[in-house]
Order: structure tokens, then sequence, then C-alpha cells
């Protein structure tokens, strides 16, 4: 197999597995949270990236570590040329991810860390971002609605 098409091969999976990871993430198999928009796809799509580059790296280390010189350098160089969008997901934090799994007695939890970090960080990222809010947010309907019954609390005082 040639070397695109290996390349091509590594990314397809590991754009798969990082479809399920984000599936997961978000999908809290409940009712109430799907009918409440929680399970959305555009959280899902929120969280394809940063998962995608985690699992990237947890991939180029277990290269590595089965003595797959020749790919992880190809597959290296390939992703710290991909464009992420985030300017936190650069070859320093390759390296430093790297030494993680170097350094852990259980590549695999230091895998699950990252990916439980990265999730917080989105959805953070999400709910502290301004602009014009959806009424699918349960949050900001619920937000609306304490608004709404203050204000209606004030008037009565009157």
């Amino acid at each position: 197999m040639n070397n695109e098409i290996l390349l091509e091969t590594c990314n397809e999976m590991l754009g798969d597995i990082a479809t399920e990871l984000a599936r997961a993430y978000v999908d809290n198999r409940s009712v109430l949270n799907i009918y409440f928009g929680q399970g959305s796809p555009e959280r899902q799509l929120e969280l394809f990236h940063p998962l995608a580059w985690e699992t990237s790296i947890f991939f180029l280390h277990l290269l590595a570590s089965h003595k797959n010189q020749d790919l992880a350098t190809l597959f290296r160089s390939h992703l710290e040329e991909t464009p992420t969008g985030h300017k936190s997901f650069n070859p320093t934090i390759i390296q430093r991810r790297l030494d993680t799994y170097a350094h852990s007695e259980n590549a695999l939890e230091s895998f699950a860390n990252f990916c439980d970090a990265v999730t917080k960080h989105e959805m953070n990222r999400r709910i502290n971002q301004t602009g014009q809010h959806s009424i699918n947010d349960h949050r900001y309907v619920t937000i609306q609605n304490a608004a709404v019954r203050i204000l209606d609390f004030i008037k009565t005082l009157d």
C-alpha cells in the first residue's frame, strides 16, 4: 500500500472513531436531552475536530510504540500540516501529548482524560460564547423565563 492510500485509510478510520466519540459524548441516551437539543448534531460537529485531533495524536503514539516509525513520521508531518481552526492545536501540544503518553503507565487512561478535557473545554466554550441564543437552548429558555418572572414580580410591587 503506498503512503497516500495508507494516510487516506488512517484518516478515514480516525474520522469514524472521532464521529463515534462525539456521538458518545453528546448522546446521554435520554429522550429529554434529545428533545431539548442536548443530543444535537450541531454539538457533535463542535466536538468532532478536537476529538479527531486527540485521536490522531493517540494513534501517532501507538504507531511509534509499535515500531512503525516510517508511518509515524509520515503521519506526524501530515498532522502538523493539517489546519485545525484551533490555535491551541500545534506541534508543541502534539509533542506534549506524546510525552505524556510515553511517560504514562496507562496511555489509554491518558487518552480518555484528554478526550474528557477537550470535551469539557468545547462545551464550556459554547456556553460562554455570546451572540444570538436559540430558543432550542434549554439554558436560554430558562434564563428568559426567570427574567419574565422577576419582571412580573417587580410589577406587582408598584
